[in-house]
This record gives C-alpha cells, structure tokens and sequence, in this order.
C-alpha cells in the first residue's frame, strides 16, 4: 500500500522493516501497580495486557494487546492523519481502554515535528498552556514519520532524512486507557539526557539496571533515590552519532513516571507512562545539541532577561529572628568585604486575612459536597482546607482564575505599601500540604479515582510511603479549579499551579516596580516557566553529595529553558563544616543564581560564619563581580536566542564520548569551564579537556583532548577559558549598583593561530532591555572593538584594561588608537607569557589596541 504523494514526508513503511513492533518482548514490563517487585505469576494474570515469562511479568505482543491501522493516511493541512482501532478490547490493563484513536502527524518548522495521539470521538484534557507554534509549516523538514499500513499493528517511527537515524521508534503495543497511557519507544543511542524535576544520580541516563523515575510536582526533600521533586518536565535529548541531537517533549501535565532499560538486544528504551491527558510528542531536531537547547526553547518560550542586581550574591535563612539579624549580618559582610546583593527574608505568619480571598472566590473548590472532610472548619464552606507551616489550616488560591489573579496583585499591593520589596520568593507551591490523608489533616475520598487512580505511579511509592493515594504531599486532587471558561480536576492541573501562580506574581510585582524587571524566584515549575521566574533545586543537605548532584540540577534545568537557577551553598539541611562550605562556596560563585540559604534549626553558615570562609568567599564572589558582565551577556543570549548559561562539556565537542559523560564539570557559557573540588580533605583532581587549546586562571596552557592531574590548594577553584574566546570582565565592588559604575576590561584567549573574539552586552541593567552590544576581536596582534551597534547616549562606558593570555615574547611597545601606551600602563609574565595593559577607551566608539615587536 502507498499512501498519496505528501511533499512534506515519506509515509512508506514495510511492516517487516519495524519487526521488533511485533514481537513479544520480555523486557518490556508490565506497568504493575505497586511496582514489579510485587508481581507474581498469580497477580500477572489479573491483567489480560500481561504475560508471565520465566519469573517476569511483561507485555503481551504488539498483535495481540495493541491497536491496528484502520485507514489510509488522510493528508491534512500541516501534515496527515491515521486512525486506529483497538485490536483485542479483552486485553486490557484496567478495563477502560479507548476503541478509537487518531494518530495526527503535524509538521511545524524546519527541525520540529509534532505527534498528537488522542481519542476519535471523545474529548480529553490537553495542556491548557499555549506553545510557541508557527503560523505555517517550514520550507522543508530535516525529519521524516513513518507508519505502518492499514490492517497490520499500529507503531510508527521518526526519522532524520540526512542520516536516516531513528529519533523515535515505537516498540511494543501502545496502551491508551482513561487514567493509564503508555509507549516505548527505542533510543538511538545510550545518550540520553533531561526528564525531571528528579534526583540522578548522573547527568546521563543509567539503562542497566532498569530505573523507573516519577514525574509529578511534590514538595519533598532532595535525596537520594528515585522521588520526583518540584517541578514537572517530561523532556529528553538524545546525542546521536557524528555530534547530532534531538529532543523530545512529552506536552502533558498529569501524573508519570519514565523507564530507562534495554531490550533484548541490549538496544536502549525508554517507556513513557502518564495517568491522563493525551500523548502529544513534540520532537526538535538539530545539528548540535545547542540547536536542540535553542528549538526547544523558542517552542516553550524564551527565558526572561534578569535584572543585573538579582545576578549578584544573595543571602537568606529560614530563621532570621529580627530585623536587627540582618542588620548584624549585612555589617559582617560589609567588614569582610564581601559582595551582596539581595537579602531574602520570610515571613510566614503575617499573611493577610483569608476573607478578602473569599469575598474574590479566590479558592480552590471540592469537586463534589460528599468529599467534603467532616472534621473541615465550618466557616470553610466549599473550599479545601489544607494544613502548613506550624500545622496552621490553609486555603489554596486558584490561580488559574482571573478573579484570584486580580486578587492576588492588589494582595501585594497592600503588603508593598507596608513593606517595600523588590522581588518575590515563591516556595511550597507544588502545592505542599502536610501530612494529607492522615489524623487531624486532609482527608482525600477513598472513593474517588482521582485520588487513588488504578495505576498510581511511583511518586507514591517514594520513600517510606505505602500510600496508593498521589495526592500524598498535596492537596486532593478531586477539587475543582477553572479559568473562567473551561473547569478542570486538580487532577488533570496539579502541576500547572506553580506556573500559574508564577504567572501572577510576575504581573503583581510588574505593577508595583513599573518600567523595572520583575524578579520571581519559584520552587515548582513547567515548560517554559523561565519566562517569568528563576528557580532553586529544593531543600538539599549539607553534604558532598549534594554539592555534587547541584551542577546535575543545573545542566538539567538549563536544558529545560530556564538558565536562572542554582542551590542553596552549603545546604539547607544539616550543618556544613569549613570544608565543605568552602568547596562549595567556590562553587556557587559560578552558579547562574548565587545564593546561600539554610534551615532554621541549622547553625550560621552564611559567609561570615567561619574566617576560612569569609576568605573564600571574599575573593571568589569577588571574582564574580569580575566576570558578571560575561554572565550577564549569557543572559542576553539566552533571553534572545535560547541558549543555555550553563552547558553541559560535550557543548565543547558534542562527537567527544568522553566528553558526555562528564558531570563534575561544566561550562559556563562556551569560554570558561569550572572543575570543582567535590570530596573532602582534597587539594587535586583530574579534568578532562576537549579538544584544543585551554588556559588556565594563571595562563598556563593544557591541551585536550586529554585528562590532566590539576592541583587546587583549599583556596582555589579549578578554572579554564577555552582558548579563541574574549571575555569581558568589570573591576568589582561591594554590590552591582556600585559595579556597574566601575571600568571595563577584556581576557584576551588567543587560539593557536592567534585570533579570540567575544562580546559585551550592556544595559542599565534593570529597565527595558534596550541595551547594545559591543563586539571584540583579536587577531595579528591587535585588538579591535567595533563601535557599538546602537548608541546608548545615557551611558558613557570605559574600557580601561585588558589581559591577554598566549603572548610568546615581550612587545617591544603598545598602542592604542595609534597613541603610544606608557611602560608604566603595561607589564609581561614571561613565565606565563601573559600580558596586562592599561588604557582609557570609550566604549561606545570603534578603537585598537596594537602590540609591536622587533
């Protein structure tokens, strides 16, 4: 069978082609509830999906549990269609299985596809959150779909025309139940990367043994194990052969989990889960990962341009017992010499009184008045009642309604007029409610599947918990929430309440700072949260670990679309030590969000706790003040272009396999890498360099690819900036408002062939982004700086020195702008071959900096 001639894709596929669809495959699991580790042969045969084969419990073949194509592919507009029947409705998981399907191929741009699977005649909850789609299909597409033919068992597959590389191909039968859908699909390489927000214990994906990993927004602590945590993102990238990548996004809100195993054949898998909804696909093709990073960023939303101020070190606890705390504590850092810019306080008692939220019908609603718990307030009425903080009960505003919204920004309004802020902390907002479904708490309906689906996924089974209920940590989800024109279960939205609420505090904290850039800091998110917040990777431990597992946090979240993230510095939890806390210190100087900030019952740890300490830190956070402008112009990048601030090493070289595998170190932005020390009682460490040429903090040069045994006195972080880079640099100074009035410098990374090039955006740095760019360039020993694509008249900029690394021999003299630099503006390293010079030039023109020899 041949289906119409389509320009856009290629829908031939022979049934024998995709052979492995049709076979019964033993690795595939069968999604037992409570987990295989309950399974026996006699509970196996409660689902008639299932088979039990030498000791295990897995899917019955593609022809006997999945569907068929019932008709020809339809060309449609933007791409074609199938539908599908179910083959055999008595073998089933759950006895709820839709008959009729439609499996919709969209093409979007160029490296973009999208593959929606929904039901034929009934109408199920979709993402009520729009994406960033194109108007019109690309000129062409990188990518091809296929399907198998009419009357033989439905999988499909998407291909990379070029290479013919499989993106995704689907493996074994395709369950599509009420509250349970599920596919597997078979990776083209080991490489897999992202879905989250969990606990890896690897930047790469592990595939033997088999992990099964939650996603579904919970406030627990972050430790080790397979829990979900805070935020909700279905989202993978794979690097394939010769350097090229692809991601995939799995658009649903519901509860899920993910598998990473091996078929038979010891190819790589992953099955996809989720509690309801529809499966909706979007795959994002590229020709390097950062392609994919920036494809998936312009779908989702780019991230928003921080204020510079929220880029300097912040300082918080949960703890502070009076004004005068922060007051003692700023002096410290003051007298140390140590740069800060936001203080966070908490204040989790004085919140204004809940009526004016009812008189706004701000609150979520029981979903029917049997659910309503006996022992709830009286004066609740309809609304849940949950417990917080000092087990205080608590209603839960439903921020997808446009009357709460409006509530909550004339909430701020009347805090603000009380106490003036710049910036709003968001935390809890999974939402957190404690000890649900226990004595003296929230009670949620046994009755309801909601709460107890018949599949609950593994967030229930995390930890110590033996609750089948996924509202364990949350609010019930048989409450009602809406948006004025569509009701929704909690159910279906859970995860969407933190974007939700995120989006109205943006608006609220826009209204009160006018012309100025909102700063939202959020616990929970969803794709394309970082266009209105930055976010911290939860309540982590004062340990190696978790200093450890943070550039993991924040790769992953930098490869979601929102760059502005780091961990609080030496913990929240438990007590930190001066070696740890310095290690770490060093470390979160080059997070893209610094801030240090621990528990209540947790001793001082903040900068000045210990003088090791203070020193550390005055001299790295320092050095951050140093390269901020460098940071602050990856923001820029990002806020444009999509591109991640901190980038996993294979950016470098995505072909080096070496490279993909590293997690201890990482790039921020493509000039300078960061090695950390992340063991105790140790001064060395071994780094791996990538191909070319790296300098060190001193000029001294390595060259990869390659491992090399580096020292790292207690005082030190490992640095290199990759040669062929400038990176713009401003002297420091206590906060960013005095930085910015400082002078601008250069680090000059020449290659082997003598040529660097970087540039420098620049702003006010808290208004509209209306700023410019400076752009440099080093070649044949001469500086150059283009005049400024746009003249920014209010700001008159200096650029007054330069470093310049890879200088072989003494210039004989220097020039800058054809005027002689005096000897005294200018000294060489001939140990180190590097060369520092003193200059005054106006930023805004076009200007060189000449080195002359014999």
């Amino acid at each position: 069978m041949r289906p119409p001639s389509l320009p856009l894709v290629l829908l031939l596929l022979a049934v024998s082609s995709m052979s492995a669809a049709g076979r019964r495959l033993k690795s595939l699991e069968c999604p037992f509830p409570g987990g295989q580790k309950e399974s026996s042969q006699a509970e196996c045969a409660k689902y008639t999906a299932c088979q039990w084969t030498e000791g295990v419990c897995h899917m019955r073949d593609n022809l006997e549990a999945g569907y068929r194509v019932s008709t020809p592919p339809q060309q449609t507009e933007r791409g074609f269609k199938v539908e599908i029947e179910k083959i055999n409705a008595n073998v089933t998981m759950f006895e709820s299985d839709a008959e009729y399907l439609v499996f919709d191929v969209i093409y979007h741009e160029t490296s973009h596809v999208q593959v929606k699977i929904y039901n034929k005649y009934e109408k199920r909850y979709q993402v009520p959150l729009p994406l960033y789609l194109p108007s019109q299909t690309g000129p062409y597409q990188t990518y091809q779909v296929n399907v198998s033919d009419v009357n033989t068992p439905f999988h499909f597959n998407v291909s990379r025309k070029k290479t013919t590389t499989n993106i995704f191909r689907s493996i074994g039968p395709l369950i599509y139940e009420d509250q349970f859908l599920q596919i597997t699909t078979a990776l083209a390489s080991p490489y897999m990367y992202g879905m989250g927000e969990n606990v890896h214990q690897s930047f790469r994906h592990i595939f033997r043994p088999r992990q099964t990993f939650p996603i579904f927004s919970r406030g627990l602590p972050v430790v080790q194990g397979y829990s979900n945590l805070y935020g909700h993102h279905p989202y993978y990238m794979v690097l394939e052969d010769h350097g090229h990548a692809h991601s995939v996004l799995l658009y649903n809100s519901n509860a899920m989990e993910y598998s990473t195993f091996l078929l038979d054949d010891g190819t790589p898998a992953l099955t996809l889960r989720t509690t309801g909804g529809i499966i909706d696909l979007h795959f994002f093709l590229g020709d390097s990962p950062l392609k994919v990073y920036q494809n998936y960023v312009h779908t989702v939303g780019y991230p928003h341009m921080p204020a510079y101020w929220s880029l300097g070190f912040q300082l918080s606890r949960y703890g502070y017992n009076s004004t005068q705390d922060i007051r003692d504590l700023r002096k410290r850092m003051k007298d140390k010499k140590i740069p800060q810019d936001p203080q966070i306080a908490v204040d989790m008692e004085n919140y204004g009184p809940a009526s004016r939220g009812k008189e706004a019908d701000a609150f979520i609603k029981w979903q029917r008045p049997e659910y309503v718990p006996k022992d709830q307030p009286r004066d609740a009425g309809e609304y849940l009642v949950g417990s917080m903080w000092g087990n205080q009960p608590a209603l839960y505003p439903d921020f997808l309604r446009p009357a709460t919204q409006s509530w909550w920004v004339n909430e701020f309004k009347t805090f603000h007029q009380s106490v003036p802020f710049d910036a709003v902390w968001l935390d809890m907002n999974e939402p957190t409610n404690y000890n649900v479904s226990t004595q003296r708490s929230l009670k949620c309906p046994t009755s309801s599947s909601l709460d107890y689906p018949p599949y609950p996924t593994l967030s229930t089974r995390v930890g110590n918990s033996t609750s089948k209920s996924i509202s364990t940590g949350s609010i019930c989800m048989s409450t009602n929430q809406t948006d004025g024109k569509k009701n929704f279960t909690h159910y279906d939205v859970h995860s969407l309440y933190a974007n939700a609420e995120t989006s109205a505090t943006h608006r609220a904290v826009s209204v009160l700072r006018l012309l100025k850039r909102p700063f939202v800091l959020t616990r929970s998110t969803f794709p394309g949260a970082g266009k209105q917040a930055a976010h911290w990777l939860g309540d982590n431990s004062a340990d190696w670990w978790h200093m450890k597992r943070s550039i993991i946090g924040i790769l992953e979240f930098n490869m979601f679309g929102i760059p502005l993230v780091g961990a609080d510095i030496c913990g929240f939890y438990g007590t930190a030590n001066v070696d740890l806390c310095s290690r770490w210190m060093q470390l979160g100087a080059f997070y893209p969000l610094s801030r240090s900030h621990n528990n209540i019952n947790s001793p001082d740890q903040d900068p000045t706790a210990w003088p090791e300490v203070a020193e550390v830190a005055h001299k790295w956070l320092n050095f951050r003040m140093l390269i901020l402008p460098y940071i602050y112009s990856l923001f820029r990048e990002a806020h444009m272009m999509g591109s991640p601030v901190v980038q996993p090493l294979f950016f470098t070289n995505s072909s080096d396999l070496r490279a993909r595998d590293v997690d201890d170190q990482f790039m921020l932005g493509p000039s300078l890498m960061v090695a950390p020390i992340l063991r105790p009682r140790t001064q060395e460490r071994n780094v791996y360099f990538t191909k070319g040429m790296w300098y060190s903090f001193n000029g001294t040069v390595y060259n990869g690819p390659g491992d090399q045994r580096v020292m790292a006195p207690y005082q030190d972080i490992p640095l290199f900036f990759r040669a062929n880079r400038i990176i713009p640099l401003q002297l420091p100074a206590e906060n960013t408002v005095s930085s910015l009035k400082n002078d601008y410098g250069v680090l000059v990374c020449p290659d082997q062939n003598g040529r660097a090039a970087g540039s420098l955006y620049i702003d006010e740095g808290d208004g509209p982004d209306d700023g410019a760019m400076k752009y440099f360039n080093f070649y044949k020993n001469t500086l150059s700086m283009k005049k400024m694509e746009q003249q920014i008249e209010r700001y008159d900029g200096v650029l007054s020195f330069a470093v310049i690394f890879g200088i072989n021999q003494k210039p004989a003299s220097i020039l800058a702008n054809g005027a002689l630099i005096p000897d005294d503006d200018w000294s060489y390293d001939l140990n180190q071959h590097v060369l520092s010079v003193n200059f005054n030039l106006t930023l805004k023109e076009e200007s060189q900096v000449t080195l002359k020899f014999h």
